[in-house]
């Protein structure tokens, strides 16, 4: 990401959040992923993330944060900061490495993907093959991501580090829907509390204030190591996901 195109957006953020709190608006927080190596030229950026709630983001609480149960755009949003996933696809539509050490190795109709080394989930266990086939096999049966995953026939894992992917047919653009958020194995929330979540290891982790609000904490041991603007967001409760989509009805 641009350094000035990312100060526009700070910008954008504060005038974005008032109207979203007062509205029960949602936005794509994909830009929170700013780490401090890429803005370190900012002269009006901490060195390291303030402690205080300087943010608030709205969350629906009939709606899941779970990231293969949410079902609207804004806690889908948010989810988004709490995993991560083997690739992102770039803005030039190719698949860049996150959790993956690099590009897949392709042979037929399989492509063998290496993770990187030392990366851990929030409650410090290191992540491993089998979270990746364990997170595959259940984005796969989900409603948000088994479209994206039907050209999959299968994952396996080679050893603590390497997953091996077979597609039904062979497909070059395939590594681009790699992008499913990976969580701990056998971590799937098993009651029906909608702000249970599974361990993963993004950015940030869901936490409980001293008044048991729910919020965001930032995950310093993030791919190694991360550095954000916000050590702490804050989670507004609101109550569904149109309200935000009839403001734009309106209008047509």
């Amino acid at each position: 990401m641009k350094k000035n195109s990312f100060i526009i957006k700070i910008a954008a953020l504060i005038t974005a959040s008032a109207i979203m709190i007062s509205l029960s608006g949602c936005f794509d927080y994909s830009y929170i992923e700013d780490t401090q190596d890429m803005i370190s030229s900012a002269d009006d950026v901490q060195a390291e993330p303030s402690d205080e709630v300087l943010i608030n983001l709205s969350y629906y609480t009939n709606d899941a944060l779970n990231p293969f149960k949410a079902q609207g755009e804004c806690n889908r949003s948010l989810t988004s900061l709490m995993y991560d996933s083997l690739f992102e696809v770039g803005n030039n539509f190719e698949a860049v490495p996150l959790i993956a050490e690099s590009l897949p190795e392709v042979s037929e109709n399989t492509l063998t993907v290496k993770l990187k080394s030392n990366i851990h989930f929030t409650d410090g266990s290191p992540l491993t093959a089998d979270d990746v086939v364990f997170s595959f096999d259940t984005a796969k049966k989900s409603e948000r991501y088994k479209d994206a995953l039907s050209c999959f026939k299968s994952a396996q894992s080679s050893g603590t580090v390497s997953v091996i992917f077979e597609l039904k047919e062979s497909r070059p653009d395939a590594v681009n829907n790699l992008t499913f958020p990976v969580v701990k194995s056998d971590s799937l929330p098993k009651d029906d509390d909608l702000r249970e979540v599974p361990v993963g290891s993004g950015r940030y982790q869901t936490a409980l204030n001293d008044n048991k609000e729910l919020y965001l904490k930032y995950n310093p041991n993030r791919l190694g190591s991360y550095t954000p603007i916000y050590a702490n967001i804050g989670l507004v409760a609101t109550g569904d996901d149109k309200s935000y989509h009839s403001l734009f009805a309106l209008g047509h």
